[in-house]
């Protein structure tokens, strides 16, 4: 699908049932065809301060937004990052808490976007902005599951995570275990 520009000196539109924008043009009568994943969309993310309820009740709807199927991982620990769009407000989250076996790791715990902004990067800025926080915080080594989800294991992989075997696997056998040294990937 892609959103189809027509330009004429009447304004007109074809009837092929595609969104367009019309902008007018004296010379000729053109239509270009702009696939949406070409749009340039502006992504901004942000820690935000979940001791307010405010944004505790914004990670928890996106949870459910985003990951209807899985339990919501509670807002109040850790640190989370909600990603932001300038026209449609929060449309993803992740979020990254102390590990609780190791004293220099985090865990990324939770993290997801709305399905309309998938395919975006945005993943990649939410894993990228958990990695920074945990730079900044004097941690080593970052850690994350998934679960048959090819896309969000290839932006690990592409944020420089690698598969690992834990001794003790914490979420199943069924899952595959990330890990990544964080002065590494940034």
């Amino acid at each position: 699908m892609g959103i189809t520009v027509c330009m004429s000196s009447a304004g007109t539109v074809s009837n092929t049932g595609e969104p367009r924008t019309c902008v007018r043009n004296i010379h000729h009568l053109n239509y270009v065809s702009i696939p949406l994943w070409e749009k340039k969309v502006d992504y901004k993310v942000r820690c935000v301060d979940t001791s307010s309820i405010n944004w505790r009740n914004i990670i928890c709807g996106l949870q459910l937004q985003c990951l209807p199927y899985d339990e919501i991982f509670p807002p109040h620990e850790g640190w989370w990052f909600v990603a932001f769009e300038r026209s449609a407000g929060p449309v993803g989250f992740a979020g990254m808490v102390i590990s609780s076996r190791w004293t220099d790791c985090v865990y990324f715990c939770r993290s997801g976007v709305k399905e309309e902004h998938r395919g975006n990067g945005l993943q990649k800025k939410l894993i990228y902005a958990r990695l920074k926080r945990a730079r900044m915080m004097g941690m080593n080594w970052a850690v994350t599951e998934t679960f048959s989800n090819p896309a969000s294991s290839n932006s690990l992989i592409s944020c420089g995570f690698k598969l690992y075997e834990p001794t003790v696997p914490w979420a199943g056998d069924t899952c595959l275990y990330w890990r990544c040294k964080v002065n590494n990937a940034l």
